[in-house]
């Protein structure tokens, strides 16, 4: 049997009927430890895309959360921009370099 077959061979058996096993019941026994969490899914929605008008600040939930949001993803992202050209030479002397 070549190599082909046999990661043919494991992979229908890991992606078969004991991952479905294994996802279904940590689901379960997560959902169970947790107390059952997504019961306040929609009310943590409707929290976070609405204004208390007893808040402090000028800054709304919504606004927070995006925020925070955006400086997580965007920080990733720039990082990776750097990292995608590690041997390129700068053109010329930059201010910083060195």
């Amino acid at each position: 049997m070549d190599i082909v077959g046999i990661i043919d061979a494991v992979d229908g058996f890991v992606w078969g009927v004991p991952m479905i096993v294994l996802l279904l019941g940590s689901h379960l026994f997560l959902t169970a430890r947790t107390g059952f969490i997504q019961r306040k899914l929609l009310l943590a929605i409707k929290l976070s895309i609405t204004k208390d008008p007893d808040a402090e600040g000028d800054i709304s939930q919504f606004g927070a959360l995006t925020t925070a949001l955006s400086a997580t993803i965007g920080t990733g992202q720039h990082r990776r921009r750097g990292d995608s050209h590690p041997r390129r030479e700068a053109p010329g002397p930059c201010s910083g370099c060195g």
